[in-house]
């Protein structure tokens, strides 16, 4: 275990290690920047509940001991469990615009962060050991609900460092997200579960135990993939399941059974419902069909409260209750804040000349005006209207372009800045947030032209036929494309990725698909050859569509995730020990399938030369699609004439003819000592010693 002045240095250092952008939203008063601000037209959403939650986080942040750690009684024993103060803090002022109280925000969740990493995270992998509140479990448990909360939270204060005009700051704790973020999904996903279950620190051992704010990590689907993501959301978040012991879809209802009254409050239930209520907001499941079921309902006439010290009523949870009942934008946390920190930095360092500065913050402002969903107008210049933004797209790619000869000769920021915080890589981190402002750039590129097809009636989907494959293994992808109004004439469809560029259609004559017609289907196969193993691979398939009329191509974007791993695995137990007994020995092979196929099994056992001997056992056995486990039993002879000592033999399992893995183990055949006589007749011959 790292002690505490090595463990904070690599904190710092951390935060150049590279992920994937943010699904998270700023406020709907973003400025022409993009950055957000104070609510000074009108009276903002929840007035009066925003001012008792500045006041009583004032009174929290006075509190704070002197090792950064905050003492959480009574009613504010809620953050203790769900870290959002820094969520908290800036929605409450955006509705004062106090930089005062932003300001002793900072430097008090500042210090509060570090303390959490130091004192509670033994193994140094940034996911903190903290039990969820209503389960008794070891203190060792990193449990998934607040590790998720708490990136978020830090995303919300980078927020905060934007707005105290800290753009370095801001892309230092930006980076911290984004590595406690891969880190979360890549400990916590199940494959078999298709859900985030909590870890022990130091082991890293996944616990099955379910809990509701487990399902928090659909907020990162940029690392997760669209479709893991909402493949979570909808086994978990819209359905009941009765394995959980708090279901997420009670909390998307507001439905609540009297054990779950039991174990928490209203303001508990409040917030979690808003963080869930937000996932589904975030995964794009505001318009399907099912939703309107999922809005919140109160439960007053069932409220118990039971927990100890708590009250019912407080200003958190009055606030949250009064966000739910208001119908607004539920997800809390800022969203897009790749563009806020590359405006933001561009304009206060003056990385660009001021005419290009002015025209990167209008084009951020056009893009961003797509990513919060404003309608295009259709009036020429419009900020909204298609043309400008497809111009304005093009200007944050030419803007990043132009930084990147500056950022290739190490001349962007002087030396002050590039030692701004002790062990940052400053350049490293700007470099990624280049590639998620990119990759934010796609996602408005592709809201465009989806809004475009879908008005001649077009669809354009692309679909992973395996969402689990082996390491090198490539996954089936089928693009598809259907119309519902008119008869389209396609001319080419081509696929670029990271890999390369690949035609699937070339046709000449056109290719006509008209509303009668079944969906036209195109096979393609994306490699995953240097992806790690066991940890979500997610990519993103980018594909253009031509039509023969010569309108412009239509360019789409698919987020993707995979889930690597070998589709079956095994170990090998001894049951009896490793002591040879009676010429044999007994062995268990416990074999695991990850993906649903018929497997047929081969188990046989080999000598240290690679030669099967005449002795050897053969296990030749079935395993259906729905079997998960399979445990073999097998005595596996020694040959003889057979020296005692230890035995080297090696284990061979194979499926459906290909070789699945290979273990080397010994076994001991042990000695027998003779002792022979006669010996001399002498008194003292019992105290003699005599070799065997």
């Amino acid at each position: 275990m790292m002690n505490t002045s090595v463990k904070f240095f690599v904190l710092l250092v951390f935060g150049i290690l590279c992920l994937v952008p943010w699904p998270g939203p700023l406020d709907s008063t973003a400025v022409a920047a993009g950055i957000s601000s104070p609510d000074t037209t009108g009276v903002p959403i929840c007035a009066g509940e925003r001012l008792a939650v500045k006041k009583r986080l004032a009174h929290i942040f006075a509190n704070q001991q002197t090792n950064g750690d905050i003492r959480f009684q009574g009613a504010d024993s809620v953050l203790y469990y769900h870290p959002l103060l820094a969520t908290f803090a800036i929605e409450s002022y955006r509705g004062s615009g106090d930089l005062v109280f932003l300001q002793q925000a900072h430097d008090v969740l500042k210090g509060y962060f570090n303390y959490l990493f130091v004192h509670h995270d033994t193994d140094g992998d940034f996911l903190v050991e903290r039990r969820p509140t209503d389960v008794a479990a070891s203190s060792d448990l990193e449990d998934v609900g607040f590790n998720a909360m708490l990136a978020l939270d830090m995303l919300s204060f980078s927020a905060i460092c934007l707005e105290l005009k800290m753009p370095i700051d801001a892309l230092y704790w930006y980076q911290g997200v984004r590595t406690i973020s891969k880190h979360l999904i890549d400990m916590s996903f199940d494959p078999d579960a298709y859900f985030f279950l909590p870890t022990r620190a130091n082991t890293h051992q996944r616990e099955s135990l379910f809990f509701g704010l487990s399902a928090l990590p659909v907020y990162f689907s940029r690392e997760l993939g669209d479709n893991i993501s909402k493949s979570v959301v909808r086994n978990y978040l819209f359905k009941d399941q009765i394995l959980l012991p708090e279901t997420p879809s009670h909390y998307v209802t507001g439905h609540f059974t009297a054990d779950e009254l039991a174990v928490t409050n209203e303001t508990t239930r409040a917030v979690r419902t808003r963080l869930l209520l937000g996932s589904l907001e975030r995964s794009g499941f505001g318009g399907e069909s099912g939703t309107p079921s999922m809005l919140y309902q109160t439960t007053e006439s069932n409220d118990t409260d039971t927990t100890a010290g708590m009250s019912s009523k407080d200003v958190f949870g009055e606030y949250t209750q009064c966000v739910l009942a208001d119908g607004g934008t539920l997800a809390p946390f800022p969203r897009h804040l790749e563009l806020d920190i590359l405006d933001t930095l561009v304009f206060q360092k003056s990385l660009l000349d001021a005419s290009a500065t002015a025209e990167l913050r209008r084009a951020i402002a056009d893009v961003r005006g797509v990513l919060d969903g404003r309608s295009p107008s259709g009036a020429a210049g419009s900020a909204t209207d298609p043309e400008t933004v497809k111009m304005s797209i093009r200007r944050v790619y030419f803007a990043i372009s132009s930084l990147r000869d500056k950022w290739k000769n190490r001349t962007l920021f002087n030396q002050n800045e590039n030692s701004a915080i002790l062990g940052f890589d400053i350049y490293g981190a700007i470099s990624d947030l280049w590639d998620d402002t990119v990759v934010t750039l796609q996602k408005a590129e592709d809201i465009e032209t989806a809004r475009r097809l879908s008005i001649d009636g077009i669809n354009f989907t692309a679909t992973l036929l395996k969402e689990s494959v082996a390491p090198g293994e490539s996954v089936p992808v089928r693009f598809a494309v259907s119309t519902l109004t008119k008869t389209v004439a396609v001319r080419s469809i081509v696929v670029m990725t990271d890999q390369g560029i690949d035609t699937l259609l070339n046709a000449d004559p056109p290719l006509e698909i008209s509303p009668s017609d079944t969906v036209h289907g195109f096979p393609y196969s994306y490699s995953t050859v240097r992806a790690p193993e066991l940890a979500i691979h997610s990519f993103v398939l980018s594909a253009e569509i031509r039509f023969a009329d010569g309108s412009s191509a239509a360019r789409r974007h698919f987020n993707r995730g995979v889930f690597i791993t070998r589709p079956i695995t095994f170990v090998v137990r001894f049951p009896n020990g490793m002591s040879l007994t009676e010429g044999t020995i007994p062995i268990e092979i416990d074999v695991k399938k990850h993906r649903s196929f018929v497997s047929l099994i081969h188990a046989q056992w080999f000598s240290p030369v690679g030669l099967k001997p005449v002795e050897g056992p053969v296990i030749e056995t079935r395993m259906p699609a729905h079997a998960d486990e399979l445990t073999l039993q097998m005595n596996i002879p020694v040959p003889t004439p057979c020296r005692p000592g230890s035995f080297p033999f090696t284990l061979r399992l194979s499926s459906n003819g290909e070789d699945v893995g290979t273990i080397s183990s010994h076994f001991f055949k042990h000695y027998r000592w003779l002792y022979a006589g006669p010996f001399a007749e002498k008194l003292e011959s019992l105290d003699a010693r005599y070799a065997p």
